[in-house]
Order: structure tokens, then sequence, then C-alpha cells
């Protein structure tokens, strides 16, 4: 979800800045396993948002406030846009990479050639359950 402490408007200019106006499109909406709506929590300056409040409870951090935000899914994205493949899908989704990836079809992550993306410890979830899925997963540590 596009931080809402800052504007679409500065995305596009990011976007616009780095060239990529023609590659790049910014959408005010959340990445999900549905369609929808979803509650975000967030911390007090905004830079920290998750759809699971125990998140901020596992990393001692205070939720200060929540939201109902629109949400969308990689499949409804991949269907919206004219893309055959994706040579490179980011996801840095504070917990929801799980949801996100295990309500993907295959047909869809197919399309994808590399995932990078940031876990989180979540109990019962571990990347290591995404071979299931045909991906093979490549754990590096964090670089903090």
């Amino acid at each position: 979800y596009l931080n809402r402490h800052k504007p679409l408007s500065e995305f596009k200019d990011n976007i616009h800045l780095n060239g990529l106006q023609e590659r790049v499109e910014a959408h005010p909406v959340a990445l999900w396993s549905a369609v929808g709506t979803h509650t975000l929590f967030m911390t007090d300056h905004g830079a920290t948002q998750s759809f699971f409040r125990e998140h901020f409870e596992q990393y001692q951090l205070p939720c200060a406030g929540q939201c109902c935000v629109p949400c969308t899914t990689l499949r409804a994205i991949f269907d919206s846009v004219p893309l055959q493949r994706c040579d490179l899908l980011k996801l840095d989704c504070e917990g929801a990479e799980y949801q996100i990836l295990y309500q993907t079809p295959p047909e869809v992550l197919s399309r994808v050639r590399s995932i990078a993306l940031e876990c989180h410890r979540i109990p019962g979830e571990s990347v290591e359950q995404l071979d299931e899925y045909g991906a093979e997963a490549q754990i590096r540590p964090a670089m903090y």
C-alpha cells in the first residue's frame, strides 16, 4: 500500500524523475490475497504498516492507528495489464507475503521470473513452504 502519509503524486513524481513512466504505474491500493478492503494497522509516524496487529507486538512497535484500505490481488493486477512476463516481482508486505503468494494461482506465478521478498517470521509460515508452489527459495541474511 502506498504510504498514506505520502501523497500519490509524490510516488508519481519519483517515477517520472527516474524516467520510468513508460514502465511503472502507481495505484493507491494494497496487495492482498483477495480483492476488497482490509484493515491496515500503522505506527504513529506511518512508516510501518501491516495487516497484522501482531506484527507490531512482535517487533515491539506501538500501533497508533488503523484504517480500511482498498485491496487487490496479483491475479487481478496481471489480468489488468497486457503483461506476459514479469522479470522481477518485489514484495515488501510486512507479513502479508505468505497470504499473497499462497492465494496466487500457479499460472500467474509462472509468469514471474524472479521474486525478491522480505519474509517475516510468522508462526506456522516459512519461506521454504513456497517450494510447494514451484519456487526455489534462496534465503539471504538481512543486510541490517
